[in-house]
């Protein structure tokens, strides 16, 4: 049998390769590893298949992973807005000082009057920490704008300050007064005893109150390359609408912000 196949093969002129072994492939394991791993070289990675994408521009920009390095270097600074009467409330989150939605808050302010002497500093106080809780890393201020002495929880009023000096946030008072009222309650809540920066002060003219003002702000804006966050703090009580240096005390409160914000705008550098 084994003859009549090899005359069939000779007469057909089929070959048979003979393989040797060392031509095979040999997969050697790894079993320190517990995995195979083949002597075959692999792709190279570079020469793998590539499928082109089309992107528009602004998506490619919005695609783009952020260079932290570069935000912290420009800097800017961060303002929100809570108001205070009965209780408290938050008017408008942190936002870049630059951003125009930021003017109009400040000019809804006179809706947010309520007919009361009360002033829930404490529950502003609170609410500026809360939204201070998730600030970038940067210098931190809570600025706090109030007609009158603080009503409610004096307890809780005097931990809120202390935690805002563990935290190392600065409280400035400003209180709006014609009387000089050194003396005054609202004056416990600055933080300069603590850390010794955040300062109580009492003003009476709209030029005062606005270089008070300014001074909270460039204490923020100094601090170049940083992201820093301030809280302005405002008092919506009756007392606010009331006739206060041929003005009220809330016209004179939103043209000191305003005056910060157009600040910004006409030299960007200053948020730096």
């Amino acid at each position: 049998m084994k003859k009549i196949l090899t005359s069939l093969l000779q007469l057909f002129r089929i070959s048979v390769p003979v393989l040797q072994p060392a031509l095979i492939p040999a997969r050697q394991s790894n079993r320190s590893a517990g995995t195979f791993r083949s002597n075959t070289p692999r792709f190279p990675v570079e020469h793998r298949p590539y499928r082109a994408q089309t992107v528009s521009p602004r998506g490619f920009i919005q695609s783009q992973p952020r260079n932290s390095n570069q935000v912290v270097n420009q800097g800017y600074l961060r303002v929100g807005l809570v108001g205070f009467h009965l209780n408290s409330f938050i008017i408008r989150a942190c936002a870049q000082i630059t951003d125009s939605a930021l003017a109009k808050p400040i000019e809804s302010l006179p809706a947010l009057i309520k007919p009361t002497q009360s002033r829930d500093i404490a529950g502003g106080l609170k609410n500026a920490l809360q939204m201070l809780t998730n600030a970038p890393k940067g210098r931190t201020a809570i600025l706090i704008l109030t007609s009158g002495q603080p009503t409610g929880n004096q307890m809780m009023l005097r931990d809120l300050v202390k935690t805002a000096a563990k935290w190392q946030t600065a409280i400035h008072p400003i209180l709006l007064s014609d009387k000089e009222e050194e003396q005054n309650p609202a004056s416990n809540l600055a933080t300069q005893s603590f850390l010794g920066y955040g300062k109580y002060r009492c003003v009476a003219t709209a030029q005062q109150l606005n270089q008070a003002v300014c001074s909270v702000f460039n204490s923020l804006t100094s601090n170049g390359g940083s992201i820093n966050s301030i809280i302005v703090v405002v008092d919506c009580s009756a007392q606010m609408q009331e006739q206060f240096a041929g003005t009220t005390r809330l016209e004179m409160v939103a043209v000191a912000l305003r005056r910060q914000i157009s600040k910004q705008h006409q030299n960007p550098a200053l948020a730096v």
